[in-house]
């Protein structure tokens, strides 16, 4: 049950639409930037986090497969150097790994600048 106070105090606090507009107006237009460098900071480190990872997933995959190859003594393994001969599936799952590991590495700071934005 919500008392009457309770939803007075709330209709009070909520923004019209239109004062919510005025946020947007160009007196505020350093507002809408606000966290700008933080969320740049971001997207480089994500940026080469991914890049990285999904090399460095893709190189394990390929020795893996070469050693596999050797070990069963599967012709063909000398050409194998990264893994681009991979099936379409095989890509998906390399990529989707590489993306979890840089969303486990990056999400501080993806934490940080979302928090930056919000601030008042």
């Amino acid at each position: 049950y919500i008392s009457d106070d309770e939803i007075s105090r709330y209709s009070r606090n909520k923004l019209s639409f239109h004062q919510s507009i005025g946020y947007a107006d160009a007196g505020s237009l350093p507002s809408l930037f606000r966290g700008l460098p933080h969320k740049v900071v971001h997207t480089i480190v994500s940026s080469f986090t991914y890049f990285y990872m999904y090399s460095l997933v893709q190189t394990k995959y390929a020795a893996y497969q070469k050693g596999f190859m050797r070990k069963h003594q599967i012709k063909g393994r000398d050409k194998i150097e990264n893994a681009h001969g991979a099936s379409t599936i095989t890509k998906l799952l390399l990529t989707a790994i590489a993306a979890m590991i840089n969303t486990c590495i990056t999400l501080p700071l993806d934490t940080i600048s979302s928090r930056k934005q919000a601030e008042n």
